[in-house]
């Protein structure tokens, strides 16, 4: 997994999957250019976050000037990754380069991917996974994290779980057209 080469120790780690009755060729175009936007859970989410709920989509939330970037992408994974400072503070960085050499104290860097996987009881199905790795660049960033996180965690997930829902409901809905 390319997940694995940007960030293969971490503190903390959600995964989440969702089987889809679609071959990874068709389903990796949805996941690319995902639009989440038809998620009132997810706009809601990112409201009370402070985090612009105009253009909800994979393209504008890697798009320059913002924290997440796509630092690696497959035919069947994409990798997206972002900073954090303690206190909030967001960090961009341009390249998948500058990502893997930022380790200042004080960091929370976060990955996070979609993959697709055959889904060999099921021909024709894929599972289509997530899965959020944090990692702390020092003590003091991680014991506040830890914390932070008990409280996030669960929205987070139910993001993502969001996420894969649309995925599925926007390959099904290819179907009806």
């Amino acid at each position: 997994m390319l997940l694995d080469r940007y960030m293969p120790e971490f503190h903390s780690r959600e995964v989440h999957s969702i089987r889809v009755a679609r071959p990874p060729t068709q389903l990796f175009p949805i996941v690319r250019h995902l639009d989440f936007s038809s998620s009132w859970i997810t706009r809601a989410l990112f409201a009370l976050r402070g985090l612009s709920t105009k253009a909800m989509n994979l393209d504008a939330m890697v798009s320059a000037p913002g924290p997440f970037r796509i630092i690696a992408e497959s035919d069947d994974e994409l990798v997206v990754a972002g900073i954090g400072r303690l206190g909030g503070d967001l960090v961009t960085f341009e390249t998948e380069s500058e990502f893997e050499a930022m380790q200042e104290p004080g960091l929370i860097k976060i990955c996070w991917n979609f993959s697709l996987h055959q889904d060999n009881k099921n021909p024709g199905s894929t599972i289509v996974r997530t899965e959020t790795r944090i990692q702390s660049t020092d003590l003091k960033a991680r014991v506040i994290f830890f914390f932070y996180w008990l409280f996030v965690r669960p929205f987070s997930g139910l993001i993502r779980l969001e996420m894969l829902r649309i995925v599925r409901r926007t390959a099904l809905a290819d179907d009806s057209r």
